[in-house]
């Protein structure tokens, strides 16, 4: 067989399990929508980290949020108080449908390096917004790499501190789907708090939220998308350097 097309069987072959990355460009996704749906575990956990790891949470019972309802990403000119945070970029419509709640907007800052939280409203009035902006992602977003921060919200005392890991990628089982070649981040807050998030890459997008109880149960925060065909879960992001290839070929 040609060399050539051995080469390139075999490149076929391992890009299904290459290591998924997330860059800036990723997140250039508007209009998407997710329902968000709960489920509470004793039992269940955030599992392990590591390369190519199975995370299968097919038996949980999802219970829809109406407190939270449908989180949208929208552009910017679309959140009521855009012009409170004139670095934004990015706008996460939460559209409640509990009685006598408003929708809440929370206002993002994406640039080549980071995506950042600059603060929140609602539809009457700004909730929340930081002197030093709330860390969520730096790019590129690759296996094992962390990020530490710092964040001051304004009228608090306190400053936040937090580390978060890209410390696992591989396959997510949910009740209503499969996602392959998902990124797992760690996030830890003040050294005290530990969550977990993991993100689908194409299009990007959260899939699920795991954090700790009080009393020792892990609460589980789903993002059903919306929008999306089934087919898109399986998709990658795949880079191949350097480019010509020398000697050594690297496929993350």
């Amino acid at each position: 067989m040609n060399k050539i097309l051995q080469f390139s069987i075999w490149l076929s072959s391992i890009t299904t399990f290459a290591q998924p990355i997330i860059i800036s460009s990723d997140f250039d996704n508007l209009n998407i929508s997710y329902t968000i749906k709960n489920a509470v575990s004793t039992t269940l956990t955030e599992g392990a980290s590591g390369a190519g790891v199975t995370w299968d949470y097919s038996s949980l019972v999802l219970s829809y949020d109406p407190q939270a309802g449908v989180e949208t990403v929208m552009q910017v000119p679309n959140g009521p108080f855009s012009s409170s945070f004139p670095s934004a970029n990015y706008v996460f419509k939460s559209s409640s449908t509990a009685s006598n709640n408003e929708d809440s907007y929370t206002y993002f800052n994406k640039t080549a390096t980071i995506l950042e939280e600059l603060g929140g409203s609602t539809t009457t009035a700004i909730e929340f917004s930081y002197i030093n902006p709330y860390t969520l992602l730096v790019f590129p977003f690759t296996y094992g790499t962390i990020s530490t921060d710092t964040a001051q919200e304004v009228g608090q005392s306190a400053p936040i501190s937090e580390t978060i890991t890209y410390d696992a990628y591989g396959t997510i089982i949910t009740p209503f789907g499969t996602f392959n070649n998902v990124i797992r981040a760690s996030r830890v807050q003040n050294s005290t708090y530990t969550d977990y998030i993991w993100y689908k890459t194409v299009p990007f997008g959260p899939i699920l939220e795991v954090n700790p109880s009080f009393t020792g149960e892990r609460n589980f925060i789903f993002y059903e998308p919306n929008t999306l065909a089934t087919e898109i879960f399986n998709q990658t992001n795949n880079y191949i350097f350097p480019n010509p290839a020398n000697n050594v070929l690297n496929v993350v």
